[in-house]
């Protein structure tokens, strides 16, 4: 009889040792994969956040588990200014009557309207124009016109920071139709803030992250930023803190846990409770972090004794990069420790 080819042994699952290779495999690619990894720790790096405390009041929605919008911005393209009579032409000025301010422009009076006419030696009779600011007749178009300027000026004024938000919401809306492979959008909560000497060393970044849609609506223009249903959050800090910043994940199991829930909603007051517990656990339990449960978000890392935890609710516009490829695999490594219990 010939050699006879021995096949190896197949190991699955069930193999104690089979799934202890595979941690170590996995380990080894997270580690390859993290030392190639620069992450970000300053949010203002990210190409667009929208901060929830500078949305217009009443737009972001309240939590609603049946309900995964987030805020619906309508689109408000600008109104014309009310045009003006024919006997204030050239006593007003053009550019200040359509443009939006707190205080309504002004009659102009007889030497700047003399300057703005086409000929200085037309016959005053003659020139509508040439009647006197001062006159009944211009006094009275003047008055009605300029009660309809405000009333305009004010729907204007109002109008502006909801105009910014959408124009800001369509362009993320846009990117991602155009990037979705490179870029994600998601809702962040818990911004930290460690102060350091050197700007580099500074951190000013979430650590929970949950995904968001922004859908825009092609008969109004109204873009709508929802959760996506089924998608858990994500707790990042492993991401951009180590020992070296007195980090330890120590204590941060339930914390971690508590996230990754598929019902975890990061504008409740259960997301604030767990960004809180974050607090008093991440940096051991000798050392409890500040905690604001509020929408502000300081800038406060210019001091180097500074060291906080914020709410601070964000829409985020940001490259997937490596970060997605290192949750994939911490996935995998998650699984394998179940596993091997």
């Amino acid at each position: 009889m010939g050699d006879v080819m021995v096949r190896p042994a197949v190991r699955d699952g069930s193999d104690p040792k089979a799934v202890r290779d595979t941690r170590v495999l996995v380990d080894c690619l997270q580690e390859l994969v993290r030392g190639a990894y620069r992450p970000v720790r300053n949010c203002s790096k990210y190409p667009e956040t929208v901060w929830l405390a500078d949305v217009p009041e009443g737009l972001v929605r309240p939590v609603n588990d049946a309900d995964s919008r987030i805020m619906v911005v309508k689109h408000r393209p600008p109104l014309d200014a009310p045009r003006l009579p024919a006997v204030l032409q050239g006593r007003v000025s053009v550019e200040a009557a359509a443009t939006a301010a707190a205080e309504p422009p002004e009659l102009l009076d007889d030497t700047a309207m003399f300057s703005e006419r086409t000929d200085p030696f037309t016959d005053e009779a003659d020139d509508p124009k040439a009647l006197d600011v001062g006159s009944s007749d211009v006094r009275k178009a003047y008055e009605g016109w300029v009660g309809r300027w405000k009333r305009w000026a004010r729907e204007e004024l109002a109008a502006a920071s909801h105009r910014r938000l959408h124009q800001q919401l369509y362009r993320i809306a846009k990117k991602i139709q155009q990037d979705g492979d490179s870029f994600e959008t998601v809702l962040a909560v818990g911004l930290l803030q460690v102060g350091a000497e050197r700007a580099s060393a500074r951190i000013r970044r979430h650590i929970v992250t949950v995904p968001v849609t922004l859908t825009v609506d092609p008969n109004t223009v109204n873009v709508t930023v929802a959760l996506v249903p089924g998608q858990s959050g994500r707790l990042e800090d492993t991401e951009f803190l180590s020992e070296s910043d007195g980090y330890t994940s120590e204590l941060l199991g339930v914390v971690r846990s508590e996230v990754e829930e598929a019902a975890f909603h990061p504008l409740s007051d259960r997301a604030s409770e767990v960004v809180r517990s974050w607090a008093q656990r991440a940096f051991g339990v000798e050392r409890t972090l500040p905690f604001d449960s509020g929408s502000g978000h300081p800038d406060l890392t210019a001091d180097p004794q500074a060291r906080s935890l914020h709410h601070a609710p964000a829409i985020i516009l940001r490259e997937h990069g490596q970060r997605s490829v290192l949750g994939f695999f911490e996935s995998i490594a998650r699984v394998l420790l179940i596993v091997s219990k």
